[in-house]
């Protein structure tokens, strides 16, 4: 089994000891990723929940780019929203993003992120085929 980090270059550079993403190689690859939050490359974050989710599905394009992978890969999202309100505009955001299979997901609201500004986090495992 080998083990590649993936950090594009699109997207910011990690907070501290991580990647944004470890692939592994199989059969089959499989790709897991941290929590990707809406913060562009430069260290801007948008300040509207939906901004931030197009954004966190841009960096997990990105990494899933680099990784030679497809979204119909992506296997698990896990999703942490700061106020139960913003579901209904994270929602149209990843129904438009994700692809067929649909992946198992999970949904929690908590009370912060690591930094008050991130209003969305979302983790992602992707699977690549056998």
């Amino acid at each position: 089994m080998r083990r590649k980090a993936i950090t594009p270059s699109t997207i910011h550079r990690p907070f501290g000891s991580y990647n944004h993403a470890i692939l592994v190689d199989g059969p089959p690859r499989t790709l897991h990723m941290s929590g990707q939050v809406g913060m562009a490359a430069d260290g801007t974050v948008p300040e509207t929940v939906e901004a931030q989710t197009e954004l966190v599905f841009a960096n997990i394009q990105a990494i899933l780019d680099e990784a030679g992978m497809e979204r119909r890969h992506i296997v698990k999202l896990t999703t942490y929203l700061t106020d139960p309100d913003f579901r209904a505009l994270y929602m149209p955001v990843r129904n438009g993003w994700i692809a067929e299979p649909w992946p198992a997901s999970t949904l929690v609201t908590v009370k912060a992120l690591g930094e008050p500004r991130f209003l969305i986090e979302i983790e992602a495992l992707a699977v690549g085929d056998a």
